[in-house]
């Protein structure tokens, strides 16, 4: 078990589950990749993360993600993940995670459209719900895809190989790197004054609510 992270392995229907429990961020993500590794036999040809119980992934774990899944993005092999809690949905959606990766609304989903199996879709309401929220929280949440800068460069750069499929040279690499820190400092110091600017809006509007749900009972 590596710290703040355990897995729990699963065949069904021969599809390999890993049920991730605990949290993965750059500070155990190298350590998330050996556990995945250690669990997957030369023969499994599906994997599914269920991440019902998993309480934080950064960049830096969704990067070990797109690492695991080259290795099933082979004709007859397949890799998604399920069971998404809402905090979750937010960070796979800003992070184009989703399109790369097919994301399922449960277990007994995955496992159907992986077997081929008929499956009852989700309640579509409900998910636009759990989005909406997902997104309203990413607005305040500035860490929702982790803190250091080199976490979502690292998992910008993954992501390209992973939709190429194509390995970047060390120039490149290098190139790419520097490119990307100088624009996201930029960005960031961009967000940190609309972030202000949005908190105070929310602040007025909840005094004006309040101001005015006191006249009406007066």
């Amino acid at each position: 078990m590596a710290a703040g992270i355990d897995i729990q392995w699963e065949r069904n229907e021969g599809v390999l589950i890993a049920a991730l429990v605990g949290r993965v961020d750059g500070g155990n993500a190298d350590e998330f990749q050996r556990l995945l590794e250690a669990g997957i036999e030369p023969e499994d040809n599906a994997l599914i993360l269920d991440l019902r119980h998993l309480a934080l992934i950064s960049s830096a774990g969704l990067r070990v993600g797109l690492i695991i899944a080259r290795r099933f993005n082979e004709p007859g092999k397949r890799f998604g993940v399920c069971t998404l809690p809402t905090h979750i949905r937010g960070v796979i959606t800003i992070t184009g995670f989703d399109h790369l990766i097919a994301v399922y609304e449960s277990r007994a989903a995955a496992l159907s459209a992986i077997t081929g199996e008929s499956s009852i879709e989700g309640d579509d309401r409900k998910r636009e719900m759990e989005e909406k929220m997902a997104t309203i929280n990413s607005v305040v949440d500035y860490d929702i895809v982790g803190s250091d800068l080199q976490e979502i460069t690292d998992f910008t750069i993954e992501k390209y190989e992973f939709r190429h499929n194509t390995t970047l040279s060390a120039e490149m690499r290098e190139a790419g790197v520097a490119k990307i820190k100088d624009a996201l400092w930029q960005r960031v110091e961009l967000a940190k004054q609309d972030r202000r600017q949005w908190l105070k809006r929310l602040f007025h509007v909840a005094e004006k609510t309040l101001v005015e749900v006191f006249h009406e009972q007066s």
